[in-house]
């Protein structure tokens, strides 16, 4: 599982299919990955976005903006997890946060 560029991609408080709307109407890779449409050489990202049409000269517009987001974009190579900053590299694993969890929704409907 992956993060997805147009939906799941946290650009400023929402991902490009939100910010970028127009945009994303005419992508033909609503669907790819973060990984699959970016490579980095020598610290610069580079995208392979593609259009099931051409884009108008003020539509590329909008593409340049996104780009300028997610040019910074570092993906990390590491599976999901929770980390606290109470101890060095504590790793809050998936055992421990369904009880914190199931702790959390006891106390919120007040059976606690």
């Amino acid at each position: 599982m992956g993060t997805r560029f147009w939906t799941n991609m946290s650009v400023g408080k929402q991902p490009p299919c939100c910010t970028f709307p127009r945009v994303f109407t005419f992508s033909n890779q609503k669907e790819m990955l973060v990984g699959e449409l970016s490579t980095r050489r020598e610290g610069q990202s580079s995208w392979s976005l593609s259009w099931w049409r051409v884009l108008f000269l003020w539509e590329e517009e909008f593409v340049t903006n996104l780009l300028a987001l997610v040019n910074g974009f570092r993906g990390l190579v590491e599976d999901d997890c929770w980390r606290w900053l109470s101890e060095d590299g504590g790793i809050l694993g998936k055992v421990l946060l369904y009880f914190i969890g199931e702790s959390l929704f006891i106390r919120w409907r007040g059976e606690l």
